[in-house]
């Protein structure tokens, strides 16, 4: 199988939980794959609250 482990990274969770998201792809899927890809990933925007002004 191939992995892009990108595609599974929606949310900032998993986005600063990437490192346990690929080891359980890994501990989970590793036999089966064969070729991964991987590229940059920028750090979701945060967000303003509260009331403008």
């Amino acid at each position: 199988m191939h992995l892009d482990p990108c595609n599974l990274i929606n949310s900032p969770r998993r986005f600063f939980g990437s490192t346990e998201l690929l080891d359980e792809c890994f501990d989970k899927l590793g036999p089966w794959i064969v070729s991964c890809h991987a590229r940059s990933l920028t750090a979701p925007a945060r967000r303003a609250t509260g009331s403008p002004g």
